[in-house]
């Protein structure tokens, strides 16, 4: 689980811990039932341990959040200006948040770090609220 570097407060949930390949073969063995025969076992666990192989081990994968937003300032300028300068202010930003995904996506996030998948996608999310309406 990850922890506040300061005051080492538990931040989110803890990491899940998944079964291993081995442990998920012995737990689908050990739920046969006592009568099965040797013959028919030894090709059921067979079966068993091709289909666990197959899946492989799963892990735990940590997700970042990157918000972009426009300063205050600039979402202002927006609100009071008329169509053309909202399309030039909103043409700008979306051009600032492409460009930080192609970043994101070009470096993995930061230097040095070996990533296996790497997903961004710009989004614009409006407020739902009235209060400028």
């Amino acid at each position: 689980m990850g922890r506040h570097p300061i005051t080492g407060v538990s931040l989110g949930l803890a990491y899940p811990a998944y079964k291993t390949v081995a442990e998920r073969i012995g737990e689908r063995v050990a739920a046969f039932d006592p009568e099965f025969g040797p013959p028919g076992r030894a090709e059921a666990v067979a079966a068993i341990d091709a289909e666990e192989q197959a899946h492989g081990t799963r892990r735990a994968v940590a997700g970042y959040d990157y918000p972009f937003s426009i300063p205050k300032s600039a979402s202002v300028r927006w609100a009071v200006a008329d169509a053309d300068t909202q399309a030039l202010i909103a043409d700008a930003h979306h051009a600032a948040g492409a460009e930080m995904v192609a970043l994101r996506n070009s470096t993995g996030g930061r230097a040095g770090v070996r990533n296996r998948f790497v997903a961004s996608a710009p989004r614009t999310v409006r407020s739902q609220t009235a209060h400028l309406a």
